[in-house]
């Protein structure tokens, strides 16, 4: 008889290791660590050879250790894992856990295994059942395969599948699972999503969601953290991940060099006053150079801004000394146009420059004003009109460049 636990009690064995997924079986629990690692306990077993045993603390998964796994799900007597690579592993008993071809021949895998008909493909989620596991693509097509006895397999029959098979009714009737008409996007999905990431800031630790985010390849939240801690350079990169999951889903050629295109603006708008820009403009010149796009259309975008683009090229300009220092062939005339407003603004600036009067010489000036004929002055004079006044409430105003002094 073993005693059972009737209150909550500390895992020893798990402390400091920080745990961020649990998941329960008939008789097995397994848990998921910060640093991807899995750990398992209740009943289990070695190898086919051997019997079943009962292991009453937590212990390391060998075979995942270093796998970086984010995710797990534990059905009766399976266990499924998915790591950030987006690899499905399988071990435990049943028509879940059994590997090999589609007729099932195959033998249980009583270690972590990857699935052989989940090679290549990118999983971002998995859940498991009594005796059957569904599992989500990045690409959002759902799979299913194990016991489909009370049809929850979902592909319309009660038969058991012994690999993963696509549910192919969710495909072909799309409009049951649409939101309401009268519901607007802000209301569900993305949207949501990074305004509760923008607005709850202090309530959770940036890092952890960010890897969360990463592993989830769900690139415009990560960019969206990135902003909230000020790391610039990380939140390009992320806009940047983004734009290029767009690109390889979308086949209008359009559509993809105006998602790039956006990307600009984002740079010029949102992140303005944001130093170094002229780096991360320098990632989106080489995406659109790796991707083979037409020239033009960026070339008369940039046109069209040259005003505000012109000193992020004219950074380039300066510091890249190469054949081609913005790393895409622009014609003459953008050259000659990002010159042209860099020289126009270094001019107004040395200008400015010459106007200033340092402050050495203004107190220098003042001295000699003082000075002069100051033996024959028992006071200097300031004339009231030449004080600073607010005349709507007739008050004397000062501002902190202001010098007050007076001569007894």
């Amino acid at each position: 008889y073993q005693r059972r636990v009737r209150v909550p009690k500390l895992i020893e064995n798990l402390k400091g290791k920080h745990v961020v997924q649990i998941g329960c079986g008939s008789f097995h629990t397994v848990s998921v660590t910060e640093l991807g690692n899995v750990y398992a306990w209740g009943k289990t077993k070695k190898s086919t050879n051997e019997e079943s045993y009962e292991q009453t603390t937590p212990g390391r998964v060998e075979e995942l250790f270093n796998k970086k796994v984010f995710m797990i799900a534990c059905g009766s007597t399976h266990t499924m894992a998915i790591n950030e690579k987006g690899e499905v592993y399988v071990w435990g008993n049943g028509l879940c856990a059994i590997t090999g071809d589609s007729s099932g021949t195959g033998t249980n895998a009583n270690e972590p295994t990857i699935v052989p008909s989940l090679k290549g493909r990118s999983i971002k989620q998995i859940a498991c059942g009594f005796e059957y596991t569904v599992i989500l693509s990045e690409s959002g097509k759902l799979y299913s395969w194990g016991s489909g006895k009370y049809g929850q397999l979902g592909h319309g029959d009660m038969d058991d599948r012994m690999q993963p098979q696509l549910i192919e009714t969710i495909f072909q009737n799309p409009s049951k699972f649409d939101k309401s008409a009268d519901a607007s996007d802000d209301d569900y999905g993305q949207n949501l999503l990074e305004k509760t990431l923008r607005s709850s800031i202090k309530n959770y630790r940036p890092s952890i969601i960010l890897n969360r985010c990463i592993q989830w390849l769900n690139w415009p939240a990560a960019a969206v953290i990135s902003e909230e801690i000020q790391d610039w350079n990380a939140a390009m990169d992320a806009r940047l991940r983004a734009v290029l999951l767009n690109i390889e889903k979308s086949k209008e050629v359009d559509e993809q060099l105006d998602a790039l295109i956006s990307l600009v603006n984002y740079l010029l708008k949102d992140l303005d006053g944001v130093p170094h820009r002229e780096i991360l403009l320098y990632q989106v010149l080489e995406c659109w150079r790796d991707c083979k796009f037409p020239i033009k259309p960026l070339e008369e975008f940039i046109l069209q801004n040259l005003e505000k683009i012109s000193p992020l090229l004219g950074s380039l300009l300066e510091k890249n000394h190469t054949e081609l220092p913005f790393c895409l062939p622009f014609s003459t005339e953008l050259y000659l146009g990002v010159t042209q407003v860099s020289l126009k603004s270094m001019q107004q600036e040395r200008k400015v420059q010459k106007e200033k009067v340092s402050e050495e010489r203004l107190w220098e000036e003042i001295k000699q004003n003082i000075e002069k004929d100051l033996a024959k002055r028992s006071f200097v004079a300031l004339d009231y009109n030449s004080i600073k006044r607010d005349q709507s409430k007739n008050e004397t105003t000062h501002s902190e460049n202001d010098v007050v002094f007076t001569c007894g």
